[in-house]
């Protein structure tokens, strides 16, 4: 595990961690922030197909007779 040091108060901190563990100060470079938008773009698309293909079924088996 890589470890950074804050820029704050000077501990050390795992390089998956958002923010320092001791004075809260947040440790995000802007290349990880980037990567956790992306990730975070690509949970909404997960929690929108989760919901959207149910919806999708529900709509079908109540309008198309004998399903």
């Amino acid at each position: 595990m890589a470890l950074t040091s804050c820029s704050k108060c000077g501990a050390e901190i795992p390089s998956h961690d958002w923010m320092c563990p001791r004075c809260g100060e947040p440790a995000l470079e802007r290349g990880a922030a980037a990567d956790r938008e992306v990730s975070a773009k690509g949970m909404i698309a997960v929690l929108l197909l989760c919901v959207a293909f149910p919806v999708l079924l529900f709509l079908i088996h109540i309008f198309v007779p004998g399903m």
